[in-house]
């Protein structure tokens, strides 16, 4: 995840990304609305940053988390986010 790091030292590409990681978010916001989905825009962003952080982990840690609890805390985020975000809602 080096562009990150290279954004903060870079206005330039920092602009581009927010762009980009800004229209990501607005396109998987209209879809999730859209398809009717359970949860509201606030559990979408939540897993947005959680399972965003941990691809991140993996990537740069692989071995903090095995793949077994990987995949629990995937099903804990969504199960507990979605249930507490209730109806779609365009937050």
């Amino acid at each position: 995840m080096g562009h990150v790091g290279e954004a903060t030292r870079r206005p330039e590409l920092r602009k581009v990304l927010t762009e980009r990681v800004r229209a990501d978010i607005d396109a998987n916001l209209a879809y999730h609305e859209a398809s009717g989905l359970p949860g509201d825009a606030m559990a979408v962003k939540l897993l947005i940053l959680a399972l965003n952080w941990l691809i991140v982990e993996q990537l740069t840690l692989p071995e903090v988390f095995t793949e077994a609890e990987r995949e629990e805390l995937v099903t804990a985020a969504v199960e507990r986010i979605v249930a507490v975000g209730g109806t779609t809602d365009a937050a």
